[in-house]
């Protein structure tokens, strides 16, 4: 491979998340032809390349199905000072990268480093046990902690002791409502609670990306469409961002959550206020999702509609209506 394309590719890697099975196809490739260059000397110009570019957009790379993969090889394979400058690019993102499904594998990698795992364990604690357990760090968490229980490293658990003394009920109760949000958002009486969590500044973020992020959709009831609209507006446009990605996902072949939501009874509203918000890629996202459910959607009047505010479907005129005895 040509040394001028690693820092390209490393680049597209880090920014571009692939929306098809085409594109994954190629991107695993890239992957796979930048992971030999580990195996060459140090030295050599194409290795400094592709290291000085995964540790200069390193952030990014954590986010992406392909790029984690790129920076887990380089934890296993690259020089001890490479691997420490890539954590410190990190350093102070751990807790969001660990939240994230592809950041996490990164991580749980770097942990299990013996000279890597006191730099990621002291990130977690600056950040806070209690406030760290209530992302995705979890993971991360039960990674860590088992290998102190393997090297019985007791003052570890005496630390987060302390710190969880009296917020382990609240701790447990909030993560399991989280896990549920959308079930719990579209109950009678649960969404007073959910509504309760978004009111506390220690919880908002958590309780808002959960309800974004939900699958099942949390948009199919009056009371979730409430509580989406709530975490649209108040994270601005990265939520919305964030929102149509969710709602487009087929991950391991299911019904993306706009399919759900478009023919839910309340959908329609919910759907024609998150189309006026977005920008033209968004649209053309939701579009392209749409139409590959199509025939789906047709079997109701919400998810007609939908299909003619796409411009997927056209609108049947009154005089052709009129024509037709309609």
């Amino acid at each position: 491979m040509p040394p001028q394309l690693i820092r390209a590719i490393v680049w597209t890697l880090a920014y571009c998340q692939p929306k098809n099975n085409h594109e994954s196809a190629g991107l695993k490739t890239a992957v796979k032809a930048l992971t030999t260059r580990f195996g060459v000397a140090d030295t050599s110009d194409p290795s400094s390349i592709l290291t000085r570019a995964i540790i200069e957009w390193a952030k990014p790379l954590c986010y992406t199905s392909c790029g984690n993969y790129l920076c887990q090889q380089l934890l296993e394979r690259g020089n001890l000072s490479d691997k420490k400058a890539f954590l410190d690019m990190i350093w102070h993102d751990i807790v969001p990268i660990a939240s994230n499904k592809f950041g996490t594998h990164v991580l749980c990698k770097a942990i299990n480093l013996k000279e890597l795992e006191e730099p990621v364990a002291e990130a977690l604690f600056k950040h806070g046990a209690f406030d760290s357990m209530q992302t995705g760090t979890r993971r991360l968490w039960r990674e860590y902690l088992e290998k102190c229980r393997q090297a019985k490293k007791l003052d570890v658990f005496d630390k987060i002791n302390l710190e969880m003394a009296g917020r382990w009920a609240h701790l447990a109760c909030v993560n399991e409502i989280v896990e549920n949000i959308s079930m719990v958002s579209n109950n009678q009486y649960g969404h007073f609670v959910v509504t309760k969590l978004v009111s506390f500044p220690s919880l908002y973020k958590q309780t808002c990306e959960a309800i974004i992020d939900s699958y099942p959709p949390v948009a199919t009831t009056h009371h979730g469409v409430n509580l989406a609209k709530i975490a649209l507006t108040e994270g601005g446009r990265a939520s919305f961002a964030r929102y149509v990605e969710a709602i487009c996902k087929q991950d391991e072949g299911r019904t993306p959550g706009i399919v759900t939501i478009a023919t839910s009874s309340i959908g329609k509203a919910h759907l024609t206020f998150v189309l006026s918000c977005l920008t033209p890629s968004e649209h053309i996202r939701i579009r392209t999702t749409c139409r590959a459910y199509c025939i789906t959607l047709r079997n109701c009047q919400s998810g007609n509609d939908l299909l003619r505010a796409l411009g997927i479907m056209h609108s049947t005129s009154t005089k052709h209506r009129a024509n037709n005895g309609l």
